[in-house]
């Protein structure tokens, strides 16, 4: 039996290693509800993709008229978000710099706004921003378009291009720059075949985006996009992954655990607003998983538990490859994952549920012992943030258990000698192939991690972070 100082460090190391995570089960499992379609145009899908990772405007506006005037209050909302952006790169602040005053909401009203947020600090000469005009600066570095020469300035501007301008203002600073997360990445070449390797935290925040120019252009030179599940291709899997997550014997969750427990997740249920009578039908493992991510994200619903899992590494280069059809091929898959959990015994199961049911009555907290103020979550996204590798695996590695136990067998081991032969085929195979695997930060950087076995095979890996 894990100690419940190890199960606090075990559920940290699950959300590094293992997408399975960031599937969220219930809302799999309910009968189909006709969802509203968001309100956005075809041109801009790419840019909002982008956009909506910022964290400069919650994604509801997307179901609020979004193709529609700007309101005041959207409008100072985005301009402070965007002023946010700009203020985490600490910049030195131009002292002389008068804004722009404006009140209304076209666009040039809104591209002035924009403007302001960043024209308050001092930026390197070879952007001439103190030579041209806002306008001719906005233009000159590609921020406003429009129809052939007329920018229609004087029009009203619409929530989806004021985003749009915002983001397009964020990245193109950021690129010049040179800022933005680094991440963790590897190369490893072979041939005339290349595979580039990032570690992922699937759970995400607005904080590691937009990422450094260079993970970027890895991802783009890429033919193929590499993940341990596409858990945006669910639908093909659906009914395998539910027959194995929820029981089929006729039993429900009251039949497998203690009383005790037993009642603490049906009135956890309740507050959370999870139907009941459904997740009784779900197995230990999968209803642990579920609160798992609630805890970790401080999340109050499963609704906003799935807003930041899609701020994940995974799901923006899921969306990214699928919105520029790139192939997506997978390592394992989430039934894979599902019968990982299937195979743990049932004493393992309980006591997961267990410190999942206490992480949740716990807002929580203390699920990393290294802070009281952040949990294990925040702590490597800043890390993954400054590319500092060699913090994050000292962090990491002391929350996995170094004695073997049935958890730590099942997140590692085999999953990662799996992983690192798929990757030798890939260097190995036909022909001119570039790769971009995205897999769990804690495999590439656990003892005998996929990096250590193949450098061991005798392939040449650079850390590019």
């Amino acid at each position: 039996m894990l100690k419940n100082k190890m199960w606090k460090k075990v559920i940290s190391s699950m959300l590094i290693v293992l997408t399975i995570l960031i599937t969220i089960v219930p809302s799999l499992a309910e009968a189909p509800v006709a969802q509203p379609v968001p309100d956005i145009s075809n041109w801009a899908r790419g840019t909002l993709n982008e956009g909506e990772r910022l964290g400069i405007y919650p994604l509801t506006w997307y179901y609020d008229n979004f193709r529609g005037e700007i309101s005041t209050e959207k409008l100072s909302e985005l301009v402070t978000k965007t002023a946010e952006k700009f203020a985490s790169l600490n910049l030195e602040v131009n002292n002389s710099f008068q804004p722009i005053v404006t009140t209304g909401n076209t666009r040039q009203d809104v591209l002035m706004l924009l403007y302001n947020c960043l024209a308050k600090y001092k930026l390197p000469s070879d952007l001439k921003l103190n030579e041209l005009t806002a306008m001719q600066y906005l233009v000159e570095r590609g921020i406003v378009k429009g129809s052939g020469t007329d920018l229609m300035l004087d029009r009203a501007c619409k929530t989806e291009e004021a985003v749009i301008l915002a983001t397009r203002l964020i990245h193109d600073t950021y690129e010049v720059l040179n800022a933005g997360a680094k991440g963790f990445l590897w190369k490893a070449s072979k041939n005339n075949n290349t595979v580039y390797m990032l570690g992922s935290i699937h759970l995400g925040s607005s904080a590691i985006y937009p990422m450094r120019k260079s993970v970027i252009e890895a991802f783009e030179s890429s033919d193929q996009l590499v993940v341990e599940a596409n858990i945006l291709n669910q639908q093909a899997m659906l009914g395998e992954f539910i027959q194995r997550a929820m029981y089929q014997d006729g039993t429900t969750l009251k039949d497998h655990i203690s009383e005790e427990l037993f009642n603490k997740c049906t009135k956890l249920f309740t507050e959370l607003g999870l139907p009941t009578e459904t997740m009784v039908g779900f197995k230990p493992w999968s209803i642990a998983n579920d609160l798992t991510v609630l805890a970790s994200t401080k999340s109050k619903n499963v609704e906003e538990a799935s807003e930041v899992a899609n701020a994940g590494i995974d799901m923006y280069f899921l969306s990214k490859a699928l919105l520029t059809q790139k192939p997506i091929v997978e390592l394992e898959g989430i039934v894979f994952q599902a019968e990982l959990f299937n195979g743990l015994s049932a004493e393992t199961q309980e006591e997961y549920l267990t410190q999942a049911v206490e992480n949740i009555n716990n807002k929580g907290e203390d699920i990393s012992e290294d802070t009281t103020e952040k949990n294990a979550v925040h702590i490597w996204l800043d890390l993954w943030k400054k590319g500092d590798i060699e913090s994050f695996k000292q962090s990491y590695r002391g929350s996995v258990e170094s004695d073997e136990n049935e958890i730590t067998n099942m997140l590692f081991g085999k999953r990662d000698e799996g992983m690192a032969n798929k990757i030798e085929k890939m260097l190995e195979g036909e022909g001119s192939t570039t790769y971009f695997v995205v897999v769990g930060a804690g495999h590439l950087t656990v003892d005998n991690s996929v990096i250590d076995r193949l450098i061991e095979k005798g392939y040449e890996v650079k850390a590019l972070s």
